[in-house]
């Protein structure tokens, strides 16, 4: 399991679908130790932890520090309960019960609250696609033989705003909770240098493992290369330079082999602005899993899904060589579409924080921005900034 165990909720650690209550069952952990200066299940062994969270009652706080308020003891059980419906079901509840117990007044909506709801709206109206990715993942991840090809590289495309990002966060989201290693990079950083989505990925996947690991140890003149910051150039690797071709090989090689202990998965975001060595490698990549063919071989459990924008720029290298990355088997092409309007009144009415918005509002707003989900954010950004702190007309 994936993540810090003392502050996930039951539902995460079954692997079921997660809503913002899962985020304030990790709020109740806080709280508990906050006031109590220990977590609610806290335990030397991971295991014992898991139970606690699945099936045991925390020891409620005022039986490990008398001081504390009831009325915030309450609160936090409440956060703590075991079935999400059985908790505060949003901040607002939170907010609304602490102004009752305490006599305050703290303001339930403000700017700053109504802007969080429009910049952290659910995930809609990509549940087909997802599941998409899920099983593909699946049987990346589970194929045992070559006898039965399956795509290692997944395009998701569609127009600016149309929530290919989103899409792969709420996938690397779905990765993590089922415990496969994840490395998500954008296609150029901030301090862009060349091949950066690889280099940041490959980063991320050794980070976790020990100085003695074996393929460290094994691809040093590589990862010298690569991240010379993390592994100083030996005297030997200065003086033998490699050629790009037997570079972008072991790059391949050490990701292949990097998955064959731990089922991988290389998110890339906006592979459009990557550099010509990034697209080499891509396909480099791709190259070297269509030549995989012996049948009693077991296949790299290796994954990668990159977002693209469906116009590529005519004179760019990518733009030539993507029909060739894009055929089956090794790869597969999502392309995300408009949302409905049943789903663009989801959306808003997540955006807007309530559940009283009319379908009548959802489709004037379809009418203005095309269903297009950073159209209808922006939309709704615009008429937050003309009505400030009031309500919603």
């Amino acid at each position: 399991v994936r993540g810090t165990l003392a502050y996930m909720s039951p539902e995460m650690l079954r692997k079921e679908r997660i809503d913002i209550r899962s985020d304030l069952y990790s709020l109740g952990a806080v709280l508990y130790e906050v006031t109590t200066g220990v977590t609610p299940f806290a335990h030397a062994d991971p295991a014992e932890v898991i139970r606690g969270h699945l099936t045991a009652l925390p020891v409620a706080p005022r039986s490990v520090k008398q001081e504390i308020p009831r009325p915030l003891e309450h609160m936090i059980l409440k956060l703590l309960s075991k079935e999400p419906a059985s908790r505060y079901q949003n901040a607002r509840e939170i907010i609304e019960d602490l102004n009752r117990q305490t006599g305050n007044t703290y303001p339930v909506d403000t700017r700053e609250s109504r802007e969080s709801y429009i910049f952290s709206s659910r995930f809609v109206g990509r549940s087909q696609e997802l599941t998409r990715l899920k099983n593909i993942a699946s049987r990346v991840f589970k194929s045992r033989t070559m006898n039965l090809p399956v795509p290692r590289l997944v395009w998701i495309r569609g127009e600016t705003g149309i929530g290919k990002s989103k899409l792969l966060k709420e996938f690397s989201f779905h990765l993590q909770i089922s415990g496969h290693t994840v490395a998500m990079a954008q296609g150029m950083g901030q301090h862009f240098k060349g091949c950066h989505p690889f280099i940041e990925a490959v980063r991320q996947l050794i980070l976790p493992l020990p100085a003695e690991h074996p393929l460290l140890t094994r691809y040093r003149s590589l990862l010298s290369r690569l991240l010379p910051d993390y592994f100083p150039p030996t005297p030997e690797a200065l003086s033998e330079p490699l050629e790009k071709v037997a570079l972008w090989d072991n790059l391949v090689q050490f990701l292949i082999n990097l998955s064959r202990e731990h089922p991988l998965a290389i998110l890339l975001e906006d592979f459009h602005l990557a550099d010509d060595d990034s697209v080499e490698v891509l396909g480099h990549f791709c190259h070297t899993l269509s030549l995989a063919k012996p049948a009693a071989s077991v296949p790299p459990p290796i994954l990668l899904a990159v977002t693209l924008p469906l116009e590529l720029e005519e004179d760019s290298l990518l733009k030539k060589v993507f029909p060739g990355l894009a055929k089956p088997p090794v790869a597969e092409e999502i392309i995300l579409k408009e949302l409905t309007s049943a789903n663009a009144l989801e959306l808003i009415r997540s955006m807007a924080g309530t559940a009283l918005v009319e379908q009548a509002v959802a489709e004037k707003v379809m009418e203005v921005t095309g269903g297009n989900p950073l159209f209808i954010q922006e939309f709704l950004k615009a008429i937050l900034e003309r009505v400030g702190g009031r309500e919603f007309d």
